[in-house]
């Protein structure tokens, strides 16, 4: 992935979990990469023609293969592959692709169409209304979802409950148990979770690209939702910083939930 990359850019900053740069996807990433076919053609593309960037502001964020342990025990259904662009350390571009569903999310900074790209079944102003509804009767129920890792569950968990113990909150909260930062931020985009919430350290390939679904994308129609650290601090995506978010993320797509991070988690 990363030589199909820099091949079609020269020049480019790239920053990745792989290893080895051969033997990957090279086939599949130069059909990707293939602008043109998507470019011209409406079903898919709305991006502005004026829209110039530096190659130097720019920075790639590639995680090949995301929920690596979960692949390797055959729960496919957590595997994607991401990458996000940044600019200048802000997330403008991102892609989450679930290899083994065929199916592509994607979303930009600068209007590109959001539908799938290879697929039709996430039509996100449309059969999300269902799914937005759903999150806000579980809010309006004091009733919070939150997806966590199955791999730190007991920790995550036994945390938060101490936390709104202490600070006397009243919101009951049910645990997803899930793996994989691609495919959380997809359950929280449709709205099958209200929180996406890890505790421990995690590599900046693993959020890049959830970060800028979650800033675009809309929960229903509405506008975007927040990612950001526990501490409520953005995240620098630039090629200088450290690749190792050492604060935790929290990410919703409701506005009114960031409360509840000041209140429980800081």
């Amino acid at each position: 992935m990363v030589n199909s990359l820099l091949y079609t850019i020269p020049g480019i900053k790239i920053i990745s979990e792989e290893s080895t740069y051969q033997n990957d996807n090279d086939d599949l990433i130069i059909e990707l990469l293939n602008v043109e076919k998507y470019l011209h053609n409406p079903e898919y593309s709305t991006i502005p023609d004026n829209i110039e960037m530096n190659i130097d502001d720019l920075t790639i964020w590639i995680d090949p293969l995301d929920a690596t342990k979960e692949y390797s025990e055959g729960l496919t259904e957590f595997v994607t592959t991401m990458v996000c662009v940044a600019r200048n350390g802000e997330p403008i571009i991102g892609v989450i692709h679930l290899p083994f569903e065929s199916e592509t999310y994607w979303a930009t900074k600068f209007g590109i169409d959001r539908k799938l790209l290879f697929s039709k079944k996430f039509n996100h102003n449309n059969d999300n209304k269902d799914s937005n509804s759903s999150s806000s009767s579980h809010l309006k129920n004091s009733n919070i979802r939150i997806i966590i890792s199955r791999s730190h569950k007991g920790d995550v968990k036994n945390w938060i409950q101490n936390r709104q113990h202490d600070k006397m909150n009243k919101n009951n909260v049910t645990f997803i148990e899930a793996a994989g930062s691609g495919y959380k931020t997809l359950q929280l985009l449709k709205g099958h979770a209200d929180i996406y919430l890890h505790r421990t350290y995690i590599k900046k390939w693993d959020v890049c690209a959830p970060n800028v679904m979650i800033k675009y994308l809309s929960n229903g129609g509405g506008s975007g939702g927040t990612m950001t650290t526990l501490k409520g601090d953005l995240i620098d995506y630039s090629f200088q910083s450290d690749v190792l978010i050492k604060d935790g993320i929290f990410a919703t797509m409701d506005a009114n939930l960031v409360k509840w991070r000041d209140n429980i988690v800081q």
